[in-house]
């Protein structure tokens, strides 16, 4: 197993260079896409939309990607404005997207499953200067924007029926087109994923142009040739990432605009004869329950790896699979949206005693009065990635101050890494409860009952608060 990481044993820093693999890391991600779709086959297939069939080649990637920056331009839309999507993925996502990056909009996915009050609260927080929104959300949608009333908001463009006939009616001079210089790539901003909203309100993390390239640069380049197919809804930071990869990483992306349910991606995974599968760990158990109840595992024989992030695998899961896809090898990662998706994985690992850092991040583990220890003691865990920087969370100056140090990052997980340098994490440090200076956890919690009696030990036991 080769793992390159590097331990700084007097700073007690873990890392892992990054790899150099003709990925434009310090570009613009819009004159890095616009000249890497220029020395493609025409006609190859960049993306298929399972529900209808409909492919969009290079050429078309092209042209529509263009058109939409230009006529962009012609709705009044300036460097640094912001273009919300409430909606799922269709054929339109890709270029809409990359006309954002190559005019200077940026791009801020808002997750479909939102509640209302999440909905407000986006909207008051992010202030948007276009909406692109689909036909069954538009409801909740004015209803939020009609409660808060975003002073930006300009556009408000339905998906579904009005998006072709503004974004992308026809314009002049395609092929000759220059994307603008925006600037410095490490300080412009592309793209405003959210956050889970599971420390709070949502937060919207700023990703620049050049963080943007180093995620595909460092860990998705390993899948090249792949057909890969993402089971979740478009909101998700490796939503955002993937839609390059075709173009740089040499991909089929494979989508769909229907809802993801075991039954449905069994169906998708067979009839595209997809390669790779990504998605939320909640997902995964639902696409293995249902091949089994209904006898079609053989729908998932083409699968050679299936990705899950978002919380712990079961063991017996892992071993299920392994029983029942003995061509596939399955990858569960840890990551962040703040870190540009993922952070770590047990790719390539004979075992599953934790997890591998990707490359080009560095990592540190602090204890209570943050200083940095070494092996197999548990702490805070921070990272910091190599050659880019931290632009921080949007309008959140004091939490910037309090999450992003010395171009470090707090994640807020509590772990710690082992002899092999594997990294295991315990859970959200402030969900953990101590005792005697133990880690005791998966608890379920009664609100009515105080915490000591539910705890598994009769020592005195106190919460850690961050």
């Amino acid at each position: 197993m080769e793992q390159s990481i590097a331990f700084d044993e007097q700073n007690k820093i873990w890392s892992r260079s990054s790899k150099n693999n003709g990925v434009p890391l310090n570009s613009l991600i819009g004159p890095a896409i616009l000249n890497r779709l220029k020395e493609m086959d025409k006609d190859k297939v960049l993306e298929i939309n399972h529900a209808n069939g409909r492919e969009t080649t290079v050429k078309e990637m092209y042209g529509m990607s263009v058109t939409c920056a230009k006529n962009l331009v012609n709705l009044g839309i300036q460097q640094g404005d912001i273009v919300a999507i409430i909606a799922n993925l269709t054929y339109y996502t890709t270029p809409l997207c990359f006309g954002c990056f190559i005019q200077g909009a940026i791009v801020n996915p808002i997750p479909v499953t939102s509640t209302d009050e999440g909905f407000e609260h986006i909207m008051s927080y992010i202030n948007p200067k276009i909406i692109i929104y689909e036909t069954c959300f538009k409801d909740r949608i004015e209803k939020a924007i009609e409660k808060v009333k975003p002073s930006n908001l300009e556009y408000f463009i339905c998906s579904n029926n009005d998006i072709e006939n503004i974004l992308f009616k026809p314009v002049d001079d395609i092929d000759s087109f220059t994307a603008p210089d925006l600037g410095d790539p490490s300080k412009i901003i592309a793209a405003m994923p959210l956050t889970s909203g599971s420390t709070g309100k949502q937060k919207a993390i700023q990703i620049s142009h050049s963080f943007y390239m180093f995620g595909m640069m460092n860990w998705f380049e390993s899948f090249k040739g792949m057909r890969y197919y993402i089971g979740s809804n478009f909101g998700w930071m490796s939503q955002i990432a993937a839609l390059a990869q075709p173009v740089f990483i040499e991909q089929v992306r494979i989508y769909s605009d229907n809802q993801p349910s075991g039954e449905y991606m069994a169906q998708v995974i067979y009839d595209t004869k997809a390669t790779h599968f990504f998605s939320a760990s909640f997902a995964v158990p639902d696409l293995i329950e249902y091949c089994i109840a209904n006898e079609k595992v053989h729908y998932l024989a083409s699968l050679r790896k299936l990705l899950t992030g978002g919380a712990p695998i079961p063991q017996a899961l892992y071993k299920e699979i392994e029983t029942l896809l003995p061509n596939c090898q399955f990858i569960c990662g840890y990551g962040m949206t703040e870190m540009n998706g993922t952070i770590a994985t047990d790719e390539r690992l004979t075992n599953r005693d934790g997890v591998l850092l990707i490359p080009g991040l560095q990592l540190r583990i602090l204890d209570t009065n943050r200083n940095p220890v070494g092996r197999n003691s548990m702490g805070k865990i921070e990272l910091k990635p190599l050659n880019v920087n931290f632009l921080g969370y949007h309008n959140m100056d004091e939490v910037n101050k309090e999450s992003f140090v010395d171009g470090w990052i707090s994640t807020g997980d509590y772990g710690a890494m082992n002899d092999q340098n594997l990294l295991n994490v315990f859970g959200r440090y402030k969900d953990l409860i101590f005792c005697d200076e133990h880690v005791v956890r998966g608890l379920c919690y009664k609100k009515n009952e105080p915490i000591t009696k539910q705890l598994l030990c009769k020592h005195r036991c106190h919460i850690i608060c961050p």
